[in-house]
């Protein structure tokens, strides 16, 4: 379960990065998402959904092992990047969280180095997405109706545990 949970999180970040740049790029019109109706996910489609974020999973697993490297190179443990990077994203956070001056320093010195692991990682999973058969539309869609369809979330689940070689024996922590 909380593996799914961490996939899903890791493809909303993917989904905002790459809807920022089809914006970007320039999309004259934008269609209100409201009014927009999805039609039914295949089987086939979810089996497609599911390898994806398999592969994402295992991009997302290397990079985060490479960056926490680069941290550790400089002194500083992930968590804590992770909660510092936490607390400039979020205003309620950034007043309980104190930021060394070392640490200002170690985050400016790593930032190009973690940028570049993250937008490698973003490419590859893009590729995957690309090399799918499935459009990056229907991706978006795909990923949108599974946070608002219970039915097709346990579908999901279901074929995850499967890809994986699980079955009812599977624990999942």
């Amino acid at each position: 379960m909380r593996h799914l949970r961490r996939t899903l999180f890791i493809m909303l970040g993917l989904l905002v990065f790459t809807g920022a740049n089809v914006m970007a790029q320039g999309s004259p019109m934008q269609m209100p998402q409201k009014s927009q109706k999805v039609k039914k996910v295949t089987d086939h489609e979810l089996e497609l959904f599911a390898d994806v974020t398999a592969e994402a999973q295992k991009h997302q697993t290397a990079a985060r092992k490479e960056i926490t490297q680069i941290l550790n190179d400089e002194g500083m443990d992930f968590r804590r990047y992770q909660q510092i990077m936490m607390s400039r994203r979020n205003p309620k956070m950034a007043k309980k969280v104190d930021v060394s001056k070392e640490e200002k320093k170690t985050l400016k010195k790593v930032k190009p180095e973690i940028q570049q692991v993250q937008q490698a990682n973003q490419k590859k999973v893009m590729k995957n997405i690309q090399d799918s058969e499935l459009s990056m539309q229907r991706f978006q869609q795909i990923f949108r109706k599974l946070r608002q369809d219970k039915q097709l979330m346990q579908r999901y689940r279901q074929v995850m545990q499967e890809q994986n070689g699980g079955g009812q024996d599977s624990t999942d922590s």
